[in-house]
């Protein structure tokens, strides 16, 4: 018994040195060199990881990929001097129970040039797209942010420096991201988000001005083109405003001396006459202020345009049909309100024989006044004159009205030719009283 123990104990030891001897020129089980598994390798053969044969596969966006060797960028490495795998063998009997970890320090040589170009020669950096900023874009009637494109162009330096550390690192892959060129800005950027909140808020505006039966709304687009983006937010360009209410007042602005008007003459027909002071003319300085107000307010509205001089009736047809026409010809008035004939009689107008002939074109009642006592000087500028009336309407800004004549017993006919008045339209008491008490401030005067 003592004998069979005694070659059992022998036995032992033998196996006990021979794994001595071994495993002090192979590494113990469960050894990792730099994460890579090294179990039972000689110990000069540890340390190498045979750089030559392997290979990278780098994937890049797209469906792009790249395989990287070493030969590609002459890489080679060796351990640093000193550097030894650490175990004890004669503890091998106990390897199995636990991991072994040697992290060696290495040598690198490579070309960082020649990688450079073989990464700027490949398909990674081919048909490359660039990043799309986020921008606001109109969809379905309303902005929204447009998300960013990333693309897939890449910065060539930081891809190479990382691909050149997932080589040292002995990884088999690398998926590239961080690399690429990114957009300036994004979908998630606060300003853009703000200013397409800023942008709907004026998009959906509607402000409408009326000129008689036509209208003219500044929304959508044409109201965008109005504002500017100023850090802040967006607000009005006055100078964009100003001219849109200047091209409004070009369209539909009516006053002034060369403007003509079709007109239906009664018992006539429809004739040209000239302007007078009669009509519309926009105060285009005050409506821009008015409309800036309006537009920084982002409040939808009628608005009606500040004017410097109006019209009875709103529109291209501003005559309409509340007017009083005189034919000097036929020296003759009539006052229609309505379009009803309120009343019409003969006249004296000016002397053409005296050169005070009343003057044509379309004019306006801009002051109704009792008791007037007109003054001036006769057209032979030999005396002064100063008549009473009872009944004052003055139609143009020359001094010519229509008044009442007490002194005169007869209208009409041919009186006006050598004693007609200096300028005013003459008319007996009954029909000037109606006209005052019927007439409206801005009635029209068709004188022809």
């Amino acid at each position: 018994m003592k004998k069979i123990i005694l070659r059992f104990i022998v036995v032992l030891l033998i196996v006990y040195l021979v794994g001595v001897g071994i495993f002090t020129m192979i590494t113990f089980p469960n050894t990792y060199i730099g994460g890579v598994e090294k179990s039972y390798v000689r110990m000069e053969d540890a340390f190498n990881r045979n750089p030559e044969a392997r290979t990278l596969i780098i994937h890049g966006r797209n469906g792009k990929e790249l395989q990287l060797k070493a030969l590609d960028f002459s890489y080679t490495e060796s351990v640093k001097s000193g550097e030894v795998i650490q175990q004890n063998q004669f503890l091998w009997p106990l390897a199995w129970l636990s991991k072994h970890e040697h992290n060696p320090e290495y040598n690198y040589n490579y070309s960082e040039q020649q990688l450079e170009d073989f990464i700027g020669a490949s398909t990674l950096m081919q048909d490359n797209k660039q990043p799309q900023n986020a921008v606001i874009v109109l969809q379905d009637d309303a902005y929204i942010v447009q998300p960013s494109e990333p693309g897939d162009t890449l910065i060539k330096t930081d891809a190479a420096k990382s691909i050149l550390q997932a080589f040292l690192d002995g990884k088999e892959e690398l998926t590239l991201d961080q690399e690429y060129m990114k957009p300036e800005v994004t979908e998630e950027d606060p300003s853009l988000i703000k200013k397409a909140e800023e942008i709907n808020k004026i998009h959906k505006l509607k402000l409408t001005y009326s000129f008689g039966e036509d209208k003219e709304v500044l929304e959508g687009d044409r109201l965008l083109d109005m504002f500017r983006y100023t850090g802040e937010g967006y607000e009005p360009i006055y100078d964009q405003v100003h001219e849109y209410l200047r091209q409004l007042a070009i369209k539909y602005d009516t006053y002034g001396p060369s403007n003509e008007r079709k007109f239906m003459a009664t018992g006539i027909g429809e004739i040209t006459v000239q302007g007078g002071i009669y009509g519309w003319q926009m105060d285009v300085e005050e409506s821009a202020k008015e409309l800036v107000t309006a537009l920084m307010a982002r409040e939808s509205k009628e608005m009606t345009p500040i004017y410097l001089n109006e019209g009875l009736e709103p529109g291209l047809n501003d005559i309409g049909n509340t007017y009083i026409e005189i034919d000097l010809n036929r020296q003759h008035l009539w006052f229609y309100k309505g379009g009803e004939l309120i009343t019409d009689t003969n006249i004296v107008s000016g002397d053409p024989t005296r050169g005070v002939a009343t003057p044509t074109g379309v004019g306006k009642v801009w002051s109704r006044e009792k008791d007037r006592s007109l003054v001036g000087i006769v057209p032979e500028g030999s005396a002064d004159y100063s008549s009473y009336v009872d009944f004052w309407m003055p139609v143009n800004w020359s001094g010519v009205g229509i008044h009442n004549s007490r002194w005169r017993t007869s209208f009409g006919g041919g009186i006006y030719n050598g004693s007609g008045s200096y300028g005013c339209i003459n008319l007996p008491y009954d029909p000037t009283k109606l006209i005052f008490d019927n007439v409206e401030i801005n009635t029209p005067v068709v004188i022809y």
